[in-house]
């Protein structure tokens, strides 16, 4: 596991984050009053640290020492609900990871920024990056964000050497019931969108400041 706290720095300079761009652009907009959002942030990072430690260690939340996933469960008791949805949905859509919350560091145009994936793997034998997501509704900025991530495995990976040579861009979305939805995401345009939120954000901070 690679993300960072404290945003992404090289050799000193701050380094704009996907997530960043499409925030200051506004592509990504917060939803709700400050306490729901704050509580959905904490389950969120429970569950990204918790399924991160399962799949590092190919273990489930029902196998795995109990020091493990204590301090996740403490948060809420929803974080095994969404642990077991990732594990059923890794099952039923015979999903392959290969990495695990893997930060990158890319260019697009003369713009560099970073971004942390959640899973890099396959799904069904194809090529996939995988976004785990936790609120009820799909926000409409996860294929922007997507697309930010597949440029920049492409940029520091290469592209897929077998079918069909490019990587599918998933969310699975899960549920505290422990249901899932995987989603699918192919429009071209979200790489037209990412590169120039991305160009706006950075023109903003070098003008404006971070």
């Amino acid at each position: 596991m690679a993300r960072p706290e404290n945003g992404y720095w090289r050799d000193g300079v701050h380094i704009v984050s996907n997530t960043e761009a499409l925030s200051s652009t506004r592509v990504r907009r917060w939803s709700g009053n400050k306490t729901a959002w704050d509580r959905r942030s904490r389950i969120g990072s429970a569950v990204h640290n918790a399924s991160a430690i399962l799949d590092c260690n190919n273990k489930t939340w029902d196998d795995a020492p109990r020091e493990w996933i204590e301090p996740y469960d403490a948060v809420s008791p929803e974080v095994r609900g969404f642990c077991l949805a990732w594990e059923r949905c890794k099952r039923e859509e015979q999903i392959v990871v290969k990495l695990v919350e893997h930060s990158l560091f890319a260019k697009v145009d003369l713009s560099d920024f970073a971004t942390t994936v959640d899973r890099v793997g396959l799904r069904r034998g194809e090529p996939a990056i995988i976004e785990l997501k936790t609120p009820k509704a799909a926000e409409p900025y996860w294929g922007i964000q997507l697309a930010g991530q597949e440029l920049a495995v492409i940029a520091n990976l290469g592209p897929p050497t077998a079918r069909p040579f490019h990587y599918q861009r998933w969310v699975a979305q899960l549920f505290a019931t422990g249901k899932y939805k995987l989603i699918p995401y192919s429009d071209p345009q979200d790489f037209v969108i990412f590169r120039q939120s991305l160009n706006i954000a950075i023109w903003n901070a070098n003008n404006y400041g971070n």
